[in-house]
């Protein structure tokens, strides 16, 4: 008979939920930058009323070669901003849970609308002063 005692299994290191967004949002900025490109094609051949692409590689190629190799990636900074924000709420709300999300609410609006108040009354009066100086006619 074994009269050993198997050792206690290490426990995992619970990861913090901040890591957890931050990798969501990394993953997102991954995923951004690998589709932006198909995407560029696609939204080029569903916008093609003259027929000028052939197919997915002739639009690709086309485009790096008119535009370059960077036009593939136009518009990549909403569409990875949108992935990173998804992927980072996603991924901190799992370790949290969905109430985390809505920590904080109440002092946040009770803080906005004074800030809010002073931004609006310097803008009208900035306004006022602009519209009194340049356009009285």
């Amino acid at each position: 008979m074994n009269t050993e005692e198997a050792a206690p299994a290490p426990k995992k290191a619970a990861i913090p939920p901040y890591m957890k967004a931050i990798s969501g949002s990394l993953g997102g900025i991954v995923e951004a930058s690998c589709l932006q490109p198909i995407d560029v094609i696609k939204t080029r051949l569903q916008l093609d009323r003259s027929g000028a692409y052939k197919g997915i590689v002739h639009c690709g190629t086309t485009v790096a070669r008119t535009e370059g190799v960077r036009a593939l990636w136009k518009g990549l900074t909403p569409f990875a901003t949108h992935l990173t924000l998804k992927y980072a709420l996603r991924m901190g709300s799992n370790a949290e849970g969905l109430r985390a999300l809505w920590k904080g609410l109440v002092p946040r609006l009770m803080r906005i609308p004074p800030g809010q108040a002073i931004m609006w009354a310097v803008a009208d009066q900035v306004m006022g002063a602009y519209e009194r100086r340049y356009m009285t006619t």
